[in-house]
């Protein structure tokens, strides 16, 4: 069985329609952040192969003082917490040479990323969340991907919020302008494909070199 979190978005659309996923769980049936219900979820199912977690939001954007307490949290729970739960009750259900790849990114545990520090902080939990995974469970493998930089609707908020003290504006901006420094989807694809047929664990893999 293949399941892919996150499936309504622009990544684990694509993922889920490249593997053919088997199930693939919306928020408004699994709130990630939840554990009772992912708990619950899971309950149902057995002989998981593959576990995608590409599910997350981008949280307020804003500078840390003028951000809301709440909303910077929430970014916490739904990314990196939603990961931890799904991680936690898919492996009993998992066998043995499973399969899960973490979607990171945001510039996670490499770059500062400022306005969407909450986004930043809990991408950079979720490259320590799978290292460790990776350690307790060598019966399995357990990986995680930086998709790189894809135009969405956050960078409309990003360059709405302006130059100043924003270092990745000016790249932005080029890459709204040009297309320069996107990263197509199909490179994420190309790298799950590696995963799935290398026998490696506890790597970052960075789409944007295949």
């Amino acid at each position: 069985m293949i399941v892919v979190t996150g499936a309504s978005g622009k990544i684990g659309g694509a993922i889920a329609n490249h593997l053919k996923a088997d199930w693939t769980p919306g928020h408004n049936t699994m709130p990630v952040e939840s554990a009772l219900a992912v708990s619950k979820v899971f309950s149902s199912y057995w002989n998981i192969s593959v576990l995608i977690c590409a599910h997350g939001i981008y949280g307020e954007a804003a500078r840390i003082e003028d951000s809301d307490p709440w909303l910077w949290r929430h970014a916490l729970e739904v990314n990196l917490l939603g990961t931890y739960n799904v991680c936690r009750f898919a492996i009993p259900k998992m066998v043995k040479g499973g399969l899960i790849i973490n979607i990171a990114g945001g510039g996670g545990m490499l770059d500062p990323v400022p306005f969407i520090s909450s986004y930043g902080c809990s991408k950079a939990g979720i490259v320590s969340l799978t290292k460790t995974l990776a350690a307790e469970h060598p019966q399995l493998r357990v990986n995680c991907i930086f998709p790189g930089m894809q135009d969405g609707e956050i960078h409309d908020r990003l360059l709405a919020a302006g130059e100043k003290g924003n270092p990745s504006y000016a790249s932005i901006k080029k890459m709204r302008d040009t297309g320069e420094g996107a990263v197509p989807v199909e490179k994420t694809l190309a790298c799950i494909d590696y995963l799935l047929a290398n026998q490696i664990t506890g790597t970052v893999q960075f789409a944007r070199k295949f």
